[in-house]
């Protein structure tokens, strides 16, 4: 009876082994097939062109799927993956990792000509050396593009801008550089658009009093409570006053574009746009007329000290004489208006 008792415990065992097996395969097969359904639309690109986003997704799937660190560790030498004492489930990983590199290597595929099968350690180490080794001036760029990332520049709503940001400094972090969460919230802060200037300077006051979520929550609590969540994407508008105080510190700024974040001019008129564009220069000088004064203003002549129109075919390779740029003239070149002083009215009795 006992030993019957015993045969029947045993087999029970195994089935229940052989069940909890065979979830195991279903459940990691439907994992590999939904990662390479994302991979195959946007598999590595000739000159790792789309390496980040590539990176970004496999490190996102190693979270989700909850694969063991050590499977991608690149530091083979230190920290060699244990294969004779993985787990079913970290072999079945290790494979899926391994496909699901080779399978969307595009130009790189001869990088793990060499590596053994399943070698998803190795693999990745192969990929990742290979594209991460950016010059210095690559480097250097991205450091450039992280410590001055601007929301009303790079033209996005506030949520997208947050995670621009916190994306540059991961790139950058990747590359050997620093993104603390310190140096990511005087970014976030340095380039909001400056209708946050009275969340800025408050937090501005209590530097180290609070951590990067609670800053990105504060910035995204402000933005709806201001009808600023999508201005610079050109989102709707919640709040009219918001709109008319959209605008960077730059003079000759594009009403259009800092009001909703897209500029039309050239689909409707044919030649590129005049103004600025967050804080980059217009393609042309001359300003539209309008209100005049020291920027002058919309229109042609219209304003009162307006600059009115220009015969852009006339001055297309005049260049001037005060800033050294071609497509303007001295007399119409609106950094030597803006640095004019200010004339102040005599008061009225």
């Amino acid at each position: 009876m006992a030993a019957a008792a015993a045969a029947v415990a045993l087999a029970a065992g195994v089935a229940a082994n052989v069940l909890r097996a065979e979830k195991l395969q279903t459940k990691q097969e439907r994992e590999f097939d939904t990662a390479y359904s994302v991979l195959k639309v946007m598999p590595l690109l000739a000159e790792g062109a789309n390496w980040s986003d590539y990176r970004r997704q496999m490190q996102r799937f190693s979270y989700t799927y909850g694969w063991a660190a050590g499977l991608m560790n690149r530091d083979i030498a230190a920290a060699p993956w244990d294969i004779p004492n993985e787990t079913a489930e970290q072999c079945q990983d290790r494979k899926n990792i391994f496909n699901l590199l080779t399978t969307t290597a595009g130009p790189y595929k001869h990088l793990y000509n060499s590596v053994p099968n399943g070698g998803a350690q190795l693999a990745w180490k192969r990929i990742s050396d290979e594209l991460d080794a950016d010059t210095t001036a690559e480097y250097n760029d991205l450091a450039i593009r992280f410590g001055t990332a601007n929301q009303a520049a790079l033209g996005r709503g506030v949520t997208e801008y947050i995670s621009k940001v916190n994306e540059l400094g991961d790139d950058l972090i990747a590359k050997g550089g620093q993104a603390t969460p310190e140096l990511r919230i005087a970014v976030l802060m340095k380039g909001l658009h400056k209708s946050f200037k009275p969340l800025t300077s408050r937090l501005a006051s209590t530097p180290g009093q609070y951590t990067i979520e609670q800053v990105t929550n504060m910035i995204k609590a402000h933005a709806k409570h201001e009808g600023l969540l999508q201005v610079c994407a050109g989102g709707k508008q919640q709040s009219a006053a918001s709109a008319k105080s959209f605008y960077t510190e730059s003079e000759m700024q594009c009403r259009s574009w800092a009001s909703t974040g897209k500029c039309d001019w050239e689909e409707k008129k044919g030649t590129p746009c005049k103004f600025n564009h967050g804080d980059q220069k217009g393609t042309q000088s001359g300003g539209r007329g309008g209100k005049g004064g020291q920027r002058g203003g919309r229109g042609s002549a219209r304003g009162k000290g307006g600059k009115g129109t220009t015969n852009t075919a006339a001055v297309a390779g005049k260049k001037c004489a005060h800033c050294g740029k071609t497509g303007h003239v001295e007399a119409r070149c609106w950094k030597k208006e803006a640095e004019k002083p200010v004339q102040e009215e005599p008061r009225q009795g």
